[in-house]
């Protein structure tokens, strides 16, 4: 009989358990791949910037505008991703959103799943966080925080 040393052993089973994640952690994104935004449903709103390139000035400019406001995104519980190029992401992110990914668009999804607001030019931050705040789920954060008066 064959002996196997202690360290071997635990290697062994800490390689199984590692593949076991990585196989749990797959079969939880297949779901999520038909929308890319499940997941994030009444967590958090979702910014999403729809660009053919990288390259695309209006989606640097937007890009520019949204991290001088970070904290304010944080502030009011939202995601940035991007839909840039051809990756099955972006792919699926467009095709979520109905976009066709040729010119700069700019989708606000709401907590609920619904997209709240759509531009088809870059935003100041300060416009699309007056356009958070103006919705109902953002107005009850804001006074359940104490922000504003009920």
């Amino acid at each position: 009989m064959k002996r196997v040393s202690y360290r071997a052993a635990l290697s062994g089973r800490i390689a199984i358990a590692a593949i076991v994640c990585v196989f749990t952690a797959l079969a939880g994104i297949v779901p999520a791949a038909a929308d890319p935004l499940a997941g994030l449903r009444w967590k958090s709103r979702v910014l999403v910037l729809v660009a053919s390139s990288a390259q695309d000035s209006e989606l640097r400019t937007q890009r520019r505008h949204l991290e001088a406001a970070a904290g304010g995104l944080f502030e009011r519980n939202v995601v940035l991703m991007e839909a840039v190029g051809d990756g099955q992401q972006a792919r699926l992110l467009r095709k979520r959103l109905a976009a066709d990914g040729n010119e700069f668009r700019i989708f606000l999804v709401g907590k609920d799943g619904n997209t709240a607001f759509t531009s088809n030019h870059p935003l100041a931050a300060k416009d699309i966080f007056l356009r958070i705040d103006a919705m109902p789920m953002r107005k009850d954060e804001m006074q359940k925080e104490g922000r504003i008066g009920g």
